[in-house]
């Protein structure tokens, strides 16, 4: 289907349609929508570098703590109906503009209650000046309702080119300004009026790179409700077990501590979440095309799991070993508190994060409800122990105590997933040796390589260079005593070797 096709079942050559393997497709989308996106997060990285020495770790703190508010109010207007339209095998127009509808009216609904809780939001965290930063990004999350749901006939048919393209704009468009405002302004506001440019910009495009016009319609609600209901409940508890924390933090160490704990979180989720962010489109769209084959369906989840646990894994390593020369070179000298945060909240993110291909295989599988009961336990359960942890730990201690948690989460939902789709251990053990063990021996030459050097960038030279070395040549020597298996680092191999060459000639 192609960008002027204003219908959804128009036909098209659809990817999965030719010789490539899912596994290919999906990791071949993935490269294309992580190269984009990366250079995006390059961008906001460059950003956050510069505001870093504009502002202080107050003005952080105050944008995070108002982004806790909107995000637990977006939540509910993460209904999944993207998902629901790729799970269908032919959907229809109707399908598309109810969807749409769907999303506009409890978007509305939810901008309307961040309006109104500004004010007893600022009282709760005693801090007035987020009271109007809650109502402006009441405004910015209503007007990401109205984008163009034909964007998603691109995901159906693994074309993330776009959707890429736009996202990268948006990120030019909102960093520039942001910046801009920030030598002007010297406060939060330039990062909040940043945000509304984010949200226009890619509403603009989504109706430039794609004929579709979405028209109001309620046909399918009752189809459409009875799964995005549960995306919402599981939605809610994924937000408590990764923001429920932050409440604690502002409310017990102070909108200082929460400053540095956000700027900190910037840094620590390069590595991990957004690694995977690019990833889970393809993933969910791929497999969806195999849900319906038993044996292929298993061996592209074993090869997705292998393929991305190979990435965060080392990923996360290497910025909780440099952490210092990080915070210091990146951040400068008035960031140093949020040194010892950055370590347990990279590996404490990177576990969570690798628990994210388990719940796209159970929505693929139409396992919303298991999937929304297993987050609700693991919110409930993660937020009481840091609850109860931190009224005698430091944050320090406490972050650590997370990552102590989100593996033991992780095991049960391995377990789970190897119940749900009848996976062998011994085959999700195979996915995850490797990853392992390159990564644990490259922080060890890292830690014995860097300990005598005294310079911040010699170390950060010799940990990415000899750390990122040793794990390849690790892996690599893994893998080929294992037989050289189809396996996730195959895949990725062949994928990369795709696009170098693909590259070289042009």
């Amino acid at each position: 289907m192609s960008a002027s096709a204003p219908e959804p079942d128009v036909k098209g050559n659809m990817p999965g349609d030719g010789t490539t393997s899912i596994g290919e497709q999906v990791v071949g989308g993935t490269l294309w929508l992580g190269s984009w996106r990366w250079s995006a997060r390059l961008i906001g990285l460059g950003t956050t570098v510069i505001l870093a020495r504009l502002l202080v770790p107050e003005d952080f703190g105050i944008l995070a703590t108002g982004a806790i508010i909107v995000g637990f109010f977006a939540i509910l207007s993460g209904l999944g109906t993207d998902n629901y339209l790729i799970r269908l095998e032919d959907p229809q127009r109707v399908d598309y503009d109810t969807a749409w509808t769907l999303r506009l009216i409890v978007t509305t609904a939810v901008a309307a209650a961040i309006f109104l809780a500004a004010e007893p939001g600022a009282a709760y965290f005693e801090d007035p000046r987020i009271a109007e930063v809650l109502q402006v990004l009441a405004v910015a999350s209503w007007l990401s309702a109205w984008a163009n749901i034909g964007l998603t006939m691109y995901r159906r048919e693994l074309q993330f080119r776009i959707i890429a393209l736009i996202g990268i704009s948006q990120r030019i468009s909102a960093s520039a300004t942001t910046i801009a405002l920030a030598f002007w302004l010297r406060n939060y506001w330039a990062m909040v009026i940043g945000e509304i440019v984010f949200m226009l910009v890619g509403l603009i495009l989504s109706y430039i790179h794609h004929e579709y016009r979405p028209r109001f319609s309620l046909v399918t609600f009752r189809k459409q409700w009875d799964f995005c209901k549960w995306i919402i409940v599981q939605n809610v508890a994924t937000f408590i077990s990764t923001q429920g924390n932050s409440f604690v933090i502002v409310k017990l160490f102070g909108i200082e501590m929460m400053g540095l704990f956000s700027l900190a979180g910037r840094i620590a989720v390069l590595p991990t979440k957004q690694i995977l962010a690019p990833m889970l489109p393809p993933i969910y769209s791929g497999l969806a095309k195999k849900q319906h084959d038993a044996g292929a369906f298993v061996n592209s989840v074993l090869k997705v799991i292998g393929a991305t646990s190979m990435i965060l894994l080392p990923g996360a390593t290497l910025v909780a070993c440099l952490a210092e020369p990080l915070v210091v070179t990146i951040l400068g000298e008035r960031w140093l508190p949020a040194i010892p945060l950055l370590a347990p909240l990279t590996l404490g993110i990177a576990v969570g994060v690798m628990a994210r291909p388990v719940g796209t295989v159970l929505t693929v599988k139409g396992q919303v409800r298991l999937m929304a009961a297993m987050n609700w336990f693991t919110a409930i359960a993660g937020l009481a122990v840091f609850v109860m942890a931190a009224q005698w730990l430091e944050i320090e201690a406490l972050l650590w105590v997370q990552v102590g948690v989100a593996l033991v989460f992780l095991i049960m939902y391995y377990a789970i997933l190897l119940v749900t789709c009848q996976i062998p251990v011994l085959g999700l053990m195979d996915c995850l040796y490797r990853p392992i063990l390159a990564s644990a021996v490259m922080a060890m030459v890292i830690f014995w390589l860097s300990s005598n050097l005294q310079s911040e960038w010699s170390r950060l030279l010799v940990g990415f260079g000899a750390g990122g070395a040793s794990c390849l040549v690790v892996a690599f020597t893994l893998w080929r005593i294992a037989g050289s298996p189809d396996s996730g680092e195959a895949l990725l191999q062949r994928n990369l070797g795709k696009i170098i060459r693909r590259k070289m000639k042009k």
